[in-house]
């Protein structure tokens, strides 16, 4: 049933392979608006997942109780009085994930000061768009400005976009990193991705998450002048070399906690907890004995018993 509801853009290769390739601007699409109500008599658990709070409310809401889902899941705390109008049962916070397989090698050539990348909408981004202003135009810095390949699936993407392994490498040919929380102060994937990589991470603080990197950041916000941002970002690259061991064990740890197979685990645990289950019910015995519990306070705000 959900396999009629949600085509794929590749051959289908069974059930379980279209929703671990599916692609959020694919789902909205296939769903025509999130008609499809199929779901409804499945008896299995059903989580969906909610990555832009912001958008579709009204058709998401609808989704979910026409399809009577009994897990949502979230990357940020700070949508939850919007999901808890959506009448599901149980929210779960996952954050974003790094891939360590995409990852590169831990490399002594790093032939710019700063990275900076991500969509430059002034509106969303101030910080964001401030700083790549003030870095175009600053000789001070070799900056490596990463264009936006766009919001589409990635099988759209031309060969030579900047996504993948080649995004990671570009964050790691760099020793800063910028990222930005937005206007809404979400801990965006680039916090990780950027510490992931050994570099050091630049820009403002999210409201919520991100607790292991907090304390190893450059701080900038919008409130400082750009000759303050400058010797902020001045003083991160003068201590770059002094803190190789710093970095490297961070990004050990985020790798660790972040991973794409460590967050998986977790997750599922998370469910099973809500469900009032076994944490393990969805773990095989061999992931089960693997899997790490994830530290800080990554369901902070979400109520166990709701």
């Amino acid at each position: 049933q959900a396999e009629d509801g949600i085509r794929d853009v590749e051959r289908s290769r069974g059930l379980g392979d279209v929703y671990k390739r599916q692609d959020e601007s694919t789902l909205l699409e296939s769903l025509s608006g999130f008609r499809m109500s199929s779901l409804a008599g499945v008896s299995i658990p059903k989580a969906h997942c909610v990555c832009d709070f912001h958008s579709a409310v009204a058709q998401r809401r609808d989704f979910c109780r026409r399809n009577r889902i009994d897990v949502l899941v979230t990357r940020y705390e700070a949508g939850l009085p919007v999901l808890r109008s959506f009448g599901v049962p149980h929210i779960v916070h996952c954050p974003h994930t790094v891939n360590p397989a995409q990852i590169p090698a831990p490399s002594v050539e790093r032939p710019y000061d700063i990275m900076i990348s991500g969509a430059m909408m002034e509106d969303v981004y101030p910080l964001r768009v401030r700083l790549f202003r003030l870095l175009s135009q600053c000789a001070d810095f070799r900056t490596l400005c990463i264009p936006h390949p766009g919001y589409c699936d990635l099988a759209s993407l031309p060969a030579e976009a900047p996504v993948g392994e080649k995004y990671y490498t570009a964050i790691a040919s760099a020793r800063i990193g910028i990222a930005t929380s937005s206007i809404y102060r979400l801990p965006v994937r680039k916090y990780t991705e950027i510490a992931a990589c050994g570099t050091i991470v630049a820009g403002d603080l999210p409201t919520h998450g991100i607790e292991v990197i907090r304390n190893h950041m450059i701080r900038l916000d919008l409130h400082m002048s750009d000759e303050e941002i400058v010797a902020a970002l001045r003083q991160g690259l003068c201590q770059f070399e002094a803190s190789a061991s710093e970095r490297a064990r961070l990004a050990q740890q985020v790798i660790s906690e972040y991973g794409n197979e460590a967050v998986a685990r977790q997750l599922l645990r998370d469910i099973a907890y809500r469900l009032g289950l076994p944490s393990d019910s969805f773990l095989g015995d061999e992931e089960a004995e693997a899997a790490p519990t994830r530290a800080g306070d990554d369901n902070a705000g979400l109520d166990h018993h709701e």
